[in-house]
């Protein structure tokens, strides 16, 4: 199911206008529902009478802000959707000790977004 999606922001990649997310439901290993977006898994956060909240699968882990509300129909369009993710697309799962590396590595990127105060300089 191909649908057209509005994007905010992706990690290292902004589409171009007009461009066709490619969005699926998987099943996650102990059977859970999976809404999955151009390769960014999202897993249930709540159910509503008319919608589902989707939240990044990486939000626990690395604090990642992206979100995603779908109908609660059979064809369960999307909504809504914010793709503000602070990491690539996974497609495995990941091998012991990589996620330490995920999290230094977004700690780093959110160092160089920051301006160190120890440079900033005030005329008195």
């Amino acid at each position: 199911m191909v649908l057209m999606v509005e994007f905010l922001l992706i990690y290292n990649y902004l589409p171009t206008a007009g461009h066709e997310a490619v969005i699926h439901y998987t099943m996650s290993r102990k059977g859970t529902p999976q809404l999955e977006i151009d390769g960014y898994r999202y897993t249930r956060q709540k159910i509503c009478k008319t919608t589902i909240r989707w939240e990044c699968l990486q939000t626990k882990a690395l604090a990642c802000k992206a979100r995603a509300t779908t109908s609660n129909t059979p064809k369960g369009l999307v909504q809504y959707y914010n793709n503000t993710h602070n990491h690539p697309p996974s497609m495995e799962r990941r091998k012991a000790g990589e996620l330490r590396k995920l999290k230094q590595q977004t700690a780093e990127r959110l160092k160089l977004l920051q301006p160190d105060l120890s440079e900033i300089h005030y005329n008195v």
